[in-house]
């Protein structure tokens, strides 16, 4: 009489591609760390939070999330140099609306818009470059753009470079497990938060209104600002 010997059970440990997703965000936030003390990244932070919120575990959404990065803060810095270059570049009340109108203006986007994280670092990226002028009133916001960008890159850079490794080897054994779609806004369907007219959504406006007008008073509080534009 042959005792049945039961299967080996096929199922993967469900905690593995949890622990490949972990060992992908380390690797990338240390070779974008190494990447930006070679180019000479004067915030190396932010290339190492880039490779940290870039990497995801297939190399196509990482190519996707960098694309929309790069683009978002590519715009904001563009956005935020068009006012400060401008004529009216050093008048606060200027400033003011004018981020308030990114704040608003990204936010929304961020909200409600199919390329999201583009329209987030636009506003994030706006609001970076008008504070550091708000700090520095001297200082050149061109140099601060283009170190932004340049450690954009290199976080990108290490995202992609370790997503490709790591689906040519780990991710072979240990597939990712892919993200549920997006809901909507707060995880709510976006029907249901949505009030046709024009393609505007008016019942989400209201925090959209308050996130475009609290930033908008930071700047005016700036001793440092208030000073250099007396003299």
């Amino acid at each position: 009489m042959t005792v049945p010997v039961s299967p080996v059970d096929p199922t993967p440990d469900p905690l593995a591609p949890r622990l490949v997703d972990e060992a992908e965000c380390v690797a990338s936030v240390l070779l974008a760390i190494l990447l930006a003390h070679v180019i000479g990244a004067t915030h190396v932070s932010w290339a190492a939070f880039t490779g940290y919120m870039v990497m995801r575990g297939h190399p196509l959404e990482t190519l996707r999330r960098s694309l929309l990065r790069i683009i978002g803060t590519a715009a904001g810095a563009l956005a935020c140099l068009a006012v400060l270059e401008s004529p009216l570049g050093t008048s606060m009340p200027v400033l003011a609306l004018a981020m308030a109108l990114a704040g608003t203006i990204s936010l929304y986007g961020a909200i409600t818009a199919r390329h999201a994280y583009a329209w987030l670092f636009m506003g994030l990226t706006f609001a970076m470059m008008l504070y550091d002028r708000v700090a520095l009133p001297l200082a050149d916001p061109r140099a601060f753009a283009v170190m932004r960008m340049i450690e954009t890159l290199a976080g990108t850079a290490a995202c992609m470079a370790v997503s490709l490794a790591s689906a040519w080897t780990l991710r072979r054994r240990w597939p990712a497990i892919r993200a549920p779609k997006p809901q909507g806004w707060a995880g709510v369907p976006m029907r249901c938060c949505t009030a046709r007219a024009a393609g505007w959504r008016w019942r989400c406006c209201w925090a959209w209104r308050r996130s475009g007008i609290c930033p908008r008073w930071f700047p005016a509080r700036s001793p440092s600002w208030r000073s250099c534009s007396s003299r």
